[in-house]
Formats: C-alpha cells, sequence, structure tokens
C-alpha cells in the first residue's frame, strides 16, 4: 500500500509539474500579446481614412479597403496575436490561414519565409568580426616572438603590442560607429556591410604583406573603420526586419556568430601554426609566415559575406524616411511581401511603421519638395544630403527625454559588457594562460576552448531573450559572472611552472562557467538594445553612439590590459573583473528597463519615463519582493506593481513639449 500510495504520490506531482509548464509555456509564448499598439489612441475614423488614402497613393498594389481592415489589425494587435481559434469574437473576420500565420509569427521563431537570408548575412557579419578578433589576439603571439617579426622597439614590446591590438577598436569606435550613420542613410545597411566587406579584405591582405608594426598598425586603422560600420549596421539590419515576438532572438545572430567567429578563428589559426610548424620546440624564423596567413585569413569569410549581401533584402524602414534619399514606401511594401508570411501581416507591419513618421497635413507640401528634390540628386548631392541628416541626428539625440534615456541605457550595458571582462580572454586569452599552460599548442586549445563554450551557450539566448526578456537575463548572470571570476582567480596560481597544475586546470574550469554564464546575457544584449532601442528617426545616431561606447572601452582595455597584467598578474586581474561585475549588477538592475515583446515603434512609451521612477520602483517594489520570497523564504508574498503601472501619471505635457522640438528631425 505504502509503495502504491509513494506511486500514486509521485504521478501527481508529474502530472502537477506537466501542467505548471504548460502553463508557463502559454504565459511565456503563447498568451504573450506584448504591449500597447502605436496606433491604440488614434480613434478618429476620419483622420484614419485621410491618412490611409494618402498612404494608398504611394501603394498601386493595394486598396484603401485593405489598408483599413490591415490597420484594424495593427491597432488591436495584442488582441489578434492571441487568437486561437475562428470562435474568437474579433472586429474584422479572419481567414484559417491568416490566423495560422498569426499564431506561427508568435510562437515560432523562424516562421517568416524572407528572414533566413537575412539570418545569414548577419551571421557572417558577426562571423567575420570574431574571425578578426581571433586573428588580432593570435598574432599578438608571434609578433612578440623571439624572432621579432614585425620588429617591435627593444624594451617597449608591451606598450607597442597593446598599441596594435588596441588600434582597430579605437578606430572602429571614433571613426567606423560614426562613419555609419551617413553610409546607411545615403546607400542603406547592406550598403554598409558591401563597404565593410571590401575594407577587411583590404586591410587583410595588407596586414599579410606589413613588415614592420608600425605598417601594421596603419592598416589595422581600415580595419577598425570597417568592424565599426559592420558592428552597428549588422544588428540594425537584424532589429529592423524580424517580427517583434523574437527580434531577441534575430539579433541574437549577431553575438552568437561572434562567438563562432572566434571560435573558428582560433581552429583555424591553430592549424596555421601547426602547418607552418610553429608550434615545434624548434620555430626559429617560422613566425613571420605564420603571422601573415593568420593577418590575411579575415580576407576569405569577407567574401562570403560579399556573396549574401548581394542576395539579402534591405531593411524595409531604410526606405521610410520621407527625409532620405532612399524613401519609397511601395519598395517597403514589396519588401514585406517578401519578408512576411501573408500579405495582411505586410500591410500590418507596413502601417506600423509608416504610421508615428506620417506626414502632417500641414507637412505634405514640405515633405513632397523635399522628396523631389533628393530623387535627382547627384552622387555627391546624395553624399551631403547623407552628411547633413547625420549632423541632424546627433544634434537632437539629447533633446528629448525618452532618447536621452535611451542613449543612457544602451551605453549602459554596453559599458557593461567591457567591465565584465569577458574580453580579458576574447583579446589576451593567449598572453593570459601561456604561462599557465607552458606551452603554445595547450594554449592555442584553451583559446578554442573559450570560444566554444561562448558559442554553444549562447544558444541558451535562443527564444528566452524574448520570453524571459533581456533586463531578467542580465540580472540572473552578472552575480554568477562576478562569483565564477573570484573562484577563477583564488585556483590559478600566479608562480607558474612549465607543467599544468591542478589548480590551473580548476582555474580554466571557472573561466569557462564564466564564459558560459556571458553568453546568454550580457554578450548578445548589448547590441541587441543599441539596435532597437530608438525611434527610426535617430535608430542610425544612438546605435552608433552606444557602441562607440563598446568599441571605445573594449580599445582601452586592449591597450591596458597587458600593463595590468604585468603589475597584478592572473589572479588580481581576474579579482578585479569579479568587482566590476557587481558595479555592472547595480548599473543594470537600477537603470537598464524592460523592451522585450514591444514593437520598434513603441519602445519609445518604454524610454520617456523619468529614469528616477525606474530607480523608486526597484527600490519599493522588485527589491522587497525578491527579499521576502527568496532570502526570507515567506510564501504568498504579493506580487510586485508592473513597471509600466508604477508611478500613476505619465508626464505627457512635458513628452509633447519635447517632441515638438524633435519635429524638424523626425
Amino acid at each position: 500500500m505504502a509503495g502504491g500510495k509513494d506511486s500514486f504520490s509521485l504521478s501527481e506531482k508529474l502530472c502537477k509539474f506537466k501542467e505548471d509548464w504548460e502553463k508557463w509555456i502559454r504565459r511565456q509564448i503563447k498568451d504573450r500579446g506584448g504591449d500597447r499598439s502605436v496606433l491604440c489612441d488614434t480613434t478618429s475614423l476620419t483622420e484614419i481614412r485621410e491618412a490611409l488614402t494618402s498612404l494608398a497613393e504611394h501603394l498601386p498594389t493595394v486598396s484603401v479597403d485593405e489598408l483599413e481592415r490591415a490597420f484594424s489589425i495593427a491597432q488591436n494587435i495584442n488582441y489578434y496575436a492571441v487568437a486561437e481559434s475562428s470562435e474568437n469574437p474579433m472586429p474584422n473576420e479572419l481567414t484559417e490561414d491568416e490566423k495560422k500565420c498569426i499564431r506561427n509569427e508568435r510562437e515560432h521563431v523562424f516562421s517568416q519565409p524572407g528572414m533566413p537570408i537575412i539570418i545569414i548575412t548577419v551571421s557572417l557579419a558577426a562571423f567575420l568580426q570574431g574571425h578578426v578578433q581571433a586573428s588580432i589576439n593570435a598574432a599578438d603571439i608571434y609578433a612578440m616572438d623571439g624572432s621579432n617579426p614585425l620588429h617591435l622597439p627593444k624594451g617597449e614590446e608591451t606598450w607597442t603590442s597593446g598599441a596594435m591590438n588596441a588600434m582597430p577598436y579605437f578606430t572602429a569606435a571614433l571613426l567606423g560607429s560614426p562613419m555609419s550613420l551617413p553610409i546607411n542613410i545615403c546607400i542603406g545597411r547592406r550598403g554598409a556591410l558591401t563597404v565593410s566587406a571590401f575594407l577587411i579584405i583590404a586591410s587583410s591582405i595588407g596586414s599579410a604583406f606589413c613588415q614592420t608594426w608600425l605598417e601594421l598598425l596603419l592598416v589595422r586603422i581600415i580595419a577598425g573603420v570597417a568592424m565599426g560600420i559592420k558592428a552597428v549596421s549588422a544588428p540594425v539590419l537584424a532589429s529592423e526586419t524580424a517580427v517583434r515576438f523574437w527580434r531577441g532572438s534575430i539579433v541574437l545572430a549577431w553575438q552568437l556568430w561572434v562567438a563562432c567567429g572566434i571560435l573558428m578563428g582560433s581552429v583555424i589559426n591553430m592549424a596555421i601554426a601547426d602547418a607552418t610548424g610553429y608550434l615545434e620546440q624548434d620555430r626559429e624564423n617560422r613566425s613571420r609566415l605564420a603571422l601573415r596567413l593568420i593577418l590575411g585569413a579575415p580576407a576569405v569569410p569577407a567574401i562570403f559575406l560579399l556573396i549574401a549581401v548581394a542576395m539579402c533584402y534591405e531593411s524595409p524602414r531604410y526606405y521610410m524616411r520621407s527625409d532620405t534619399p532612399g524613401y519609397s514606401i511601395d519598395r517597403t511594401f514589396q519588401i514585406l511581401l517578401k519578408i512576411r508570411s501573408h500579405r495582411l501581416l505586410a500591410l500590418r507591419d507596413l502601417i506600423l511603421i509608416w504610421w508615428p513618421n506620417r506626414p502632417q497635413r500641414t507637412e505634405l507640401d514640405q515633405t513632397s519638395i523635399e522628396r523631389i528634390k533628393h530623387s535627382g540628386l547627384t552622387y555627391m548631392g546624395r553624399v551631403v544630403a547623407s552628411l547633413n541628416l547625420s549632423k541632424l541626428q546627433y544634434s537632437t539625440l539629447f533633446q528629448a527625454r525618452f532618447l536621452r534615456n535611451a542613449v543612457y541605457s544602451t551605453c549602459i550595458v554596453s559599458l557593461a559588457q567591457q567591465l565584465c571582462g569577458v574580453n580579458v580572454f576574447a583579446f589576451y586569452s593567449n598572453k593570459m594562460f601561456s604561462g599557465a599552460y607552458g606551452n603554445l599548442k595547450a594554449t592555442l586549445a584553451y583559446s578554442v576552448g573559450f570560444g566554444g563554450v561562448n558559442f554553444l551557450f549562447g544558444l541558451l539566448a535562443m527564444r528566452s531573450i524574448d520570453t524571459l526578456g533581456r533586463r531578467r537575463w542580465l540580472l540572473f548572470t552578472l552575480p554568477l559572472m562576478s562569483l565564477f571570476l573570484m573562484a577563477a582567480a583564488i585556483a590559478y596560481n600566479d608562480n607558474f611552472s612549465k607543467g599544468i597544475e591542478a589548480r590551473d586546470i580548476v582555474g580554466t574550469v571557472f573561466v569557462y562557467c564564466f564564459v558560459a554564464a556571458y553568453a546568454p546575457g550580457l554578450g548578445p544584449i548589448p547590441f541587441t538594445l543599441a539596435s532597437e532601442s530608438f525611434p527610426s528617426s535617430h535608430r542610425e545616431a544612438g546605435a552608433s553612439v552606444a557602441i562607440t561606447m563598446n568599441l571605445f572601452f573594449a580599445g582601452l582595455l586592449s591597450i591596458l590590459l597587458p600593463e595590468i597584467y604585468d603589475a597584478f598578474h592572473a589572479r588580481g586581474t581576474l579579482g578585479v573583473f569579479s568587482v566590476l561585475n557587481v558595479i555592472a549588477f547595480i548599473l543594470v538592475l537600477f537603470l537598464i528597463e524592460e523592451t522585450s515583446s514591444r514593437s520598434l515603434e513603441d519602445l519609445e512609451t518604454v524610454y520617456e519615463r523619468p529614469k528616477i521612477q525606474l530607480v523608486m520602483w526597484v527600490w519599493h517594489e522588485q527589491l522587497p519582493y525578491f527579499v521576502h520570497k527568496w532570502i526570507l523564504w515567506r510564501r504568498n508574498v504579493e506580487e510586485p506593481v508592473p513597471y509600466d503601472s508604477y508611478g500613476g501619471e505619465r508626464l505627457d505635457g512635458e513628452s509633447e513639449t519635447e517632441m515638438e522640438s524633435l519635429g524638424e528631425a523626425r
């Protein structure tokens, strides 16, 4: 009887677990409709009809009735998103095929037919970025070789090596990222990726033929410009083409394939070292050939990127700004037809993109004049117009509170990625652990393992970055990263022997655990936030500022780390970054909002609230709930008030005043 009772009890528990799991899945995926639509406050039928009639003039194959039906779907977007069956009463009756497409859009990451080629293009751009980083990392070993193939100045090898390694990141931050704005305005996201790929090919071939460290330093300026342009353009392309439910998972391709690029770049570097005989004990005068091959290797994936870009669709949002040379509503619609699974969804997204930036009646004449003016531009005139628009974007980036808050949030997360210490291993893994393992082969193998862990655990963020959210992933992983780094610092032995000691292996395991925690959280989220947080009127400028912050501090870390390592050794260096992870956690906890499951056009409502409200909500709602439930283990703790409902009224008057000041830029 006891056995039967235990069995029955176990069966009940399994059934209860299954029910809870299904409820959680439904809550996280099937029932999530996101938040308010940007159209929900629009109720004037006359205004809607006039606006849609104006829109139909740009769409020869679309009737006003079709647009009105799509507008109704867009206006009630959350209601239709959770419509499961034909029995549900809806403002507009949907066919079974339309319902199926809407459900698939919500429940399946890869439900849109035109997205695979975009994902492949973004992934190749990211792979190239990671491969270049791995090339820079490995080249440092050969440049510091006893044969001195790059003729580094005696006694200044450390600073010279740091300058060579930092140059691509500084130029990416100070030249490449800002340049991405006029380039994106002038020739689009695909054009920017094309420019970047050609620059990588040129810099890779040039690096392979450099005879001195100064020549390599200058060539790496070109590589840095390419890295900066690519780091802004590729995530923005992914963000602007993805559906709102899975935007984070699509942009995740950037960080995931950067990690894969580091992994495969490390494998290629190890293969080159082995093929050239550099791994043998007697390796005199073999470093120059290995160095040239490693520096030239990124040219190969750059060629594949060019092929992918040739087959990739442009971002539909690129064609929707009436003040840019590429303005074309019909072309936007044609692209949406290719990258959405149903014509209704294409029309719905067209309206959601167009509505917030539509020309008002008082602006129609001026907008028409500007469009005619742009349509006849020469190439030089197009460049000048793009530069003027870039200047306008930058000059108005801090005028409205929602723009300022978006800049603060994206820059904080970008800074946190550098504070966490992951680039200690990404940039200098070979240097950091050459002492621990005593031989080059084991050190290169460590770099391969680092890239593999980063790539594999990055897969955990697929779907979950959209269901759990960006903020929750950061708050969960940052404390773990700090603990793992501190454990690694304690484990490592600074008195390296030539053999591998047990404590060094334990330390490496903790470093891999640190990377595993980093990969799904602070790995993809900085670029996700940078690419999605800004309205279309300032998206390129905002993303470039955030990524400039990321790359500038990456360069600063790259040039300072050799000196930090010489001063503190492995244990001290890891301990410093463990503390910096705690600081990053505090910044995220009090200053970073959640952005998942909202359309790009609706994220303005997330950032228009003062930061102090987020601080007060965390202090008065989220922290007490966490302490009572998870530290004091009290049951039946009342759930905290959602942040969207906290603080009562929104400062609409102030927002309207700020938006009026931005009218010229938008």
